[in-house]
């Protein structure tokens, strides 16, 4: 099965809920709903990977900044955010298994 490992599900489960913000607001636009708060979580969905170092991996002009950071960003960098966030959920995931481990080891 392929989600038999609980790595793996862990992982998928955590990194779709990393990437939901930009794909919930493409929703909430295109049904024309009101959508503020999803709008403050992408831009902090975006702007966190560029603020922790990804954007020295870029060109300057393939992201425009404004005042409340990140507005527009090249293919290339928002793959580059979802591989970040994609990062993020596995070494998430690593950490959980293994405390979750060293927790049943500690309890027997």
């Amino acid at each position: 099965m392929f989600f038999s490992t609980p790595f793996l599900y862990r992982f998928l489960l955590l990194g779709v809920l990393f990437n939901a913000p930009p794909l919930l607001l493409m929703l909430f636009a295109t049904l024309q709903l009101e959508s503020v708060l999803l709008v403050a979580s992408t831009m902090i969905w975006v702007n966190v990977p560029l603020m922790s170092g990804l954007e020295s991996l870029f060109a300057d002009t393939s992201v425009t900044y404004a005042e409340f950071g990140a507005i527009e960003a090249s293919w290339g960098v928002l793959a580059g955010i979802i591989l970040f966030w994609c990062l993020c959920a596995g070494v998430i995931a690593k950490l959980w298994l293994w405390l979750r481990q060293s927790e049943h080891e500690h309890n027997e």
